[in-house]
């Protein structure tokens, strides 16, 4: 009577060590590998001339909009900016410049942002934007970070 006993024990016993090693294929199967690769939530903001080029003087872009604040001020000469000119603060940066666009970089994601662009302290553009931001994921869909990034596309008059 002891040895049936024994037997169905270790029946029992294989049935619940099976019922374990399932459970934890299971729960492994719905496991990923998550890379570690960083991103940060920004908005690059394009100031495009309407007349293809850009009138020499001293530009100061500032930025505000839910809880930031930011600025850049350069100088433009001979239609190219003076190295080492550029000075961003806050939320705002960096600046690069192409032919007829310049590129900001505002840290963040807020809902609204209002934009003004002095050129030698006259207001040249005064504009609030509410950036569409789409999100994205380095590390693959479930691993954090999430991050929103847009781009914002802006005119300045002649």
């Amino acid at each position: 009577m002891k040895r049936k006993q024994m037997q169905g024990f270790s029946v029992g016993l294989c049935c619940v060590l099976m019922m374990l090693v399932l459970a934890d294929a299971s729960l492994m199967s719905g496991c990923q590998n998550c890379t570690t690769i960083g991103c940060v939530d920004d908005s690059l903001i394009e100031v495009r001339s309407s007349t293809n080029s850009f009138a020499d003087g001293s530009y100061e872009m500032s930025v505000e909009g839910d809880n930031l604040t930011g600025s850049c001020n350069f100088v433009l000469k001979d239609g190219a900016m003076v190295a080492g000119s550029a000075k961003c603060s806050g939320s705002l940066t960096g600046v690069s410049s192409q032919a007829n666009k310049w590129t900001y970089t505002l840290q963040g994601s807020p809902s609204t942002f209002k934009v003004v662009l002095k050129v030698d302290s006259q207001v040249k553009l005064e504009q609030t934007v509410e950036p569409t931001y789409q999100e994205s994921q380095p590390n693959g869909a479930g691993c954090p970070p999430v991050c929103k990034n847009a781009t914002v596309s802006l005119s300045l008059g002649g």
